[in-house]
């Protein structure tokens, strides 16, 4: 009887640990949800493009980018996070590339920053 009590109780303590421990969890991270980027390419044909971007809780995202006249391309990728940092991963085995950027968001704004000089400012779709 006293090894079944045992058994019991710590299956028991294992329940009460794991609902309390899976209650405690951020489930959605604030960049959960679709963005978007409004860029320019500097130069003589100057042309506008959207790029939306979108991060699943699950970890995956898309993006695609807009160039009018019905011409785009988009994919798909992991992303995580790590305190501030927010790192995209693309492709796949060999061709796998990642970036990573501190980001901040304010306002409905989402401010990715890579390195010293480039910032991308998105807004909440």
């Amino acid at each position: 009887m006293k090894k079944y009590f045992s058994i019991s109780a710590f299956a028991f303590l294992m329940l009460c640990f794991s609902v309390a421990f899976s209650s405690c969890k951020d489930d959605k991270s604030p960049l959960v949800g679709t963005w978007e980027y409004y860029g320019s390419v500097i130069g003589e044909d100057a042309d506008a493009f959207i790029v939306t971007i979108s991060f699943s809780s699950d970890g995956n995202g898309t993006s695609r980018v807009d160039y009018g006249s019905g011409k785009w391309e988009g994919a798909s990728f992991k992303w995580l996070t790590e305190g501030n940092i927010l790192t995209i991963i693309m492709g796949v085995g060999d061709s796998q590339t990642s970036e990573s950027g501190r980001f901040e968001i304010k306002d409905n704004k989402l401010y990715i920053i890579y390195g010293e000089n480039g910032i991308e400012v998105y807004i909440r779709k």
